[in-house]
Parts: C-alpha cells; sequence; structure tokens
C-alpha cells in the first residue's frame, strides 16, 4: 500500500492492462514509468467484445467483475477518448445468441424467433429456431483504444520506455528490476506482463488464438453475433471480426491453414450469407490463462509487486475495473473483490 502522489511506479507491461493501470493511476496523481517490450499485445489481437453475458458469466466473482466493468466502459470510452484526442467507436451494439447446439440461455436474454433473428442477422442458417438478444453487450475497436491509452498516458505525463525487455527481479527485495535498459528502481511495480507473466513463476500460460477480418458494408451486421464455435464481431467501418481459435502450443506463431479453416466453417454453418464476403486481414495472438481461467489482479509476491494480469479472452472487457482496483489497492483502498483473484488462490510460492 501506498500513499499515492510522491510515489514512483513501473508498470511492466505496456498492452492494454498496463497501459489502463498507468492511464488510472496518473489521473490519481501518481508518477508512473510503463515498460513496453514491444511485442504485439493482446489487446491488438482481440475482437473487442464487452459482453459478459454473451460469454456464458453468470454467478461468482469472475461473472460480478465481469459485470461490473461493463458498466464502466461507457464512462471510460469518454474519458479516455477526451483524454487521448482519438476515437475508439465504442458501440453499444447489442449480442445475438443463436440457439444452436448447447446454447442455453444467457444472463439478461430476451428470446426472439427465427424470424426477428433472421432480420437482424443477413444471411442467417435458416434452420436456426431462435435466439437470445442481449442489449446491455457492446464492441470497442481494440486497437483504436490502444493507440488512444499510449497517447493519453503519455499525455498526463508519464513515460513509456519502448523496447524495454523486463527479465525478472534485479534484487531478492525487488527494489528495481532487471531490464535489457539496466536495472529499474521504482517504489511498486505493476505486473502486465500478458501472457509472458509466467517467467515470474505465476501459474500463467498463453493461449493462442487466430483470427481474421471479413469486408462487408457499414451497418451490414449491426451486432455481436455469439454462436457455439465462433462469435461475429462487428466494426463501424464494416469490417466483421472472427474468433477464435484455442490452442495450446506454447508461443507458436502464424495462421495456419487448419486455424483458417476451422473459422470459416463455424462462421458459415451459422451465417451463409457470408460465403460473399471477402478476406481482409488475418492474425493471430496469444491470451495470457490461470487454471481457473480468471484473472491475478491485486498484491503480489513480493510487497511492492501487484498483479494485473491472467485476463484470458477478457482483457478488453475488463480493462476498467483491472485499472480502478490496482489503483485502489496501491493508493491505499484495497477492494474485498480482490480477494477472489490472488495469486495464492493457486498455493505454493512463485518467489
Amino acid at each position: 500500500m501506498l500513499s499515492g502522489c510522491g510515489m514512483k511506479i513501473c508498470i511492466l507491461g505496456g498492452g492494454l492492462i498496463g497501459l489502463a493501470v498507468a492511464l488510472e493511476l496518473r489521473l490519481a496523481g501518481v508518477e508512473v514509468v510503463v515498460l513496453d517490450r514491444g511485442s504485439v499485445p493482446a489487446g491488438w489481437a482481440a475482437a473487442g467484445m464487452i459482453a459478459p453475458a454473451a460469454e456464458g458469466l453468470a454467478g461468482g466473482p469472475l461473472a460480478d467483475l465481469a459485470f461490473a466493468s461493463r458498466a464502466l466502459w461507457p464512462a471510460w470510452a469518454v474519458r479516455l477518448e477526451e483524454f487521448s484526442g482519438q476515437g475508439i467507436d465504442y458501440t453499444p451494439c447489442g449480442a445475438l445468441v443463436p440457439a444452436v447446439g448447447d446454447a442455453i440461455a444467457p444472463a439478461e436474454g430476451q428470446w426472439w424467433d427465427s424470424a426477428r433473428m433472421a432480420s437482424a442477422v443477413p444471411g442467417l442458417a435458416p434452420e436456426i429456431a431462435g435466439g437470445w438478444w442481449l442489449e446491455k453487450e457492446a464492441c470497442v475497436d481494440n486497437r483504436k483504444v490502444l493507440t488512444a491509452l499510449r497517447l493519453a498516458v503519455e499525455r498526463l505525463g508519464a513515460e513509456i520506455w519502448a523496447g524495454v525487455t523486463v527479465t525478472g527481479p534485479a534484487d531478492p527485495g525487488l527494489a528495481a528490476v532487471a531490464t535489457s535498459a539496466g536495472p529499474v528502481a521504482a517504489d511498486a511495480f505493476v505486473l502486465a506482463q500478458g501472457a509472458w507473466s509466467g517467467a515470474w513463476g505465476l501459474p500463467v500460460q498463453p493461449l493462442k488464438g487466430q483470427m481474421l477480418a471479413l469486408e462487408s458494408e457499414p451497418g451490414w451486421l449491426g451486432a455481436i453475433v455469439f454462436g457455439e464455435d465462433i462469435y461475429l464481431v462487428p466494426r463501424r467501418d464494416g469490417r466483421i471480426v472472427l474468433g477464435a481459435t484455442q490452442e495450446t502450443i506454447g508461443f507458436t506463431p502464424g495462421n495456419t491453414a487448419g486455424g483458417m479453416a476451422s473459422l470459416l466453417a463455424a462462421a458459415l454453418t451459422l451465417v451463409p450469407g457470408l460465403a460473399s464476403h471477402c478476406i481482409l486481414e488475418q492474425w493471430w495472438g496469444f491470451r495470457p490463462v490461470s487454471p481457473d481461467a480468471a484473472p491475478l489482479i491485486g498484491p503480489g509476491p513480493w510487497p511492492n509487486l501487484y498483479l494485473a494480469t491472467g485476463h484470458h479472452r477478457n482483457g478488453v472487457l475488463l480493462a476498467p475495473v483491472t485499472a480502478q482496483l490496482v489503483t485502489r489497492a496501491l493508493t491505499g483502498d484495497e477492494d474485498p473483490l480482490l480477494s477472489a483473484f490472488s495469486y495464492r488462490r493457486f498455493g505454493g510460492d512463485p518467489r
């Protein structure tokens, strides 16, 4: 616990979560340095869904965290655009969950029959009997969010050291971290290295996800469509993002024929009308996943290390609440909700 002003916080990781924490800390008057290794962060590769109900979250601490963060997003988006001067395309588009396979009624779901579903999703498979409409869900252009966060953080006076790799503690007491630029000292550190956080002995592993984007006219798809093995997320410019594979293969890079084929097959089974749409882009990323698929947030193994990692597929969704909780913990107002996301739930001592 720190006293806030006059303290220096070093954030290890310049991705979406690390920059979100940096923004919140600067607004609290805390001096911030961000060490950014420069690799493509998971936040860049994400789909930009803010859709906990569509994800099937219901009951328990993770659901509480997710729905709390969704509620923060509208004001957080406005503030981010204000401080950065950049649009992020936050869109309260809602989500549709077709009744296919093992789909069950999600929290907040309103049943729509097949005719209403077909009117909302052009080219939807005719055999789909209906589905659930989730009006409170939203999406955002996560790449624009990353750009805006970086601009906002720098405009608010934080330092971002690009191309600096953190290799671990520089000393047993963590007075500094060892980096490719030499030791970096701070009063406290926030670990936000995503899928690379396992290097600190934490139970966080990479889960590879392949994705692609299709071309369409703006407004062709007006809502998120969350299927059994696929999700479709619209962009304001008309792009439709399809995701994502889940592959436990370490940091193996690249898009594969099998990965792309599985995404396209699932998408075309759900929405055959996509068959004529051109492929614009394909990419991959590495989600940071813990053994229970919930994040590690709050105090870490050292008294001056705080965790903000392991967000699995919910980094975009959970960014505002993670930033808020970590900032409160650092400045002496630790939320009871953090206890559910302690690294201690897995046992052992990473040190």
